[in-house]
């Protein structure tokens, strides 16, 4: 992952309502498409919101994935999904 990519928004110990935290970070969602549109995004690639993101710290946040990582992102989740489900059938038997 290239971090030079990465942007962090901080907003320290600033009391916010839970709805407040909601609309800016959809407001950074949409700037942040805009500004990719704005530089010809390739078709091949998706913006991903998350909440969160079990990677690193990032809480609220937006990945740009080209399709081929979020296919192998859901080939890794149906596979866990399969094996759990796996175990569960197992261990009724």
């Amino acid at each position: 992952m290239n971090t030079n990519n990465q942007f962090t928004v901080d907003l320290g110990n600033l009391s916010i309502t839970d709805a407040q935290r909601k609309s800016i970070n959809a407001a950074i969602h949409s700037a942040v498409a805009k500004e990719l549109g704005n530089i010809n995004l390739p078709k091949n690639v998706a913006l991903v919101p998350f909440v969160q993101y079990l990677k690193g710290p990032i809480i609220n946040g937006i990945i740009a994935w080209e399709h081929a990582e979020i296919e192998a992102q859901a080939q890794k989740q149906a596979a866990l999904h399969l094996t759990q489900l796996e175990g569960r059938l197992q261990s009724h038997q």
